[in-house]
């Protein structure tokens, strides 16, 4: 998964830089929290964006079950055209 803030040049130029940290680390802090809850890891920041991964999904059967595969957490979620 490869997630960064739209318009973020932008907002960078309107915030003072305090704000602006304070910001980013306050939505970072919210989707790894996301990420890792749903059995995601964080593998890399870089700037505004980040990259995390899941392990491979369990079989059907397992899925079926009941068990969570985590991708209910991103449902909604707009991708990059």
């Amino acid at each position: 998964l490869f997630v960064d803030i739209p318009g973020f040049p932008r907002l960078s130029t309107l915030l003072e830089v305090e704000n602006l940290s304070k910001a980013i680390n306050s939505y970072f802090e919210m989707m790894v929290d996301e990420v890792i809850s749903n059995g995601g890891d964080v593998l890399k920041f870089a700037g505004d964006a980040f990259f995390a991964e899941w392990q491979a999904l369990p079989p059907a059967a397992e899925v079926a079950g009941g068990e969570d595969d985590g991708s209910s957490a991103f449902k909604g979620v707009e991708e990059d055209p």
